[in-house]
């Protein structure tokens, strides 16, 4: 890379897929910084739902 490299109208795809409904969550964004994996993953959790616990262990 050279310092007048520039994406120009690049955009980074962001993809998870659910196994077991084939469901698929995606983002993209201008940017592919660790910035925007980070927020990639937390919207991953924000919409799983949360694992359910065997009665007993909290």
């Amino acid at each position: 890379m050279t310092h007048d490299y520039k994406r120009n109208g690049v955009m980074t795809l962001f993809a998870a897929l659910n196994m077991l409904d084939g469901k698929v969550l995606s983002m993209t964004d201008p940017l592919h910084r660790h910035q925007e994996w980070l927020k990639f993953l937390k919207m991953i959790d924000r919409k799983t739902p949360r694992p359910r616990t065997a009665p007993g262990r909290g």
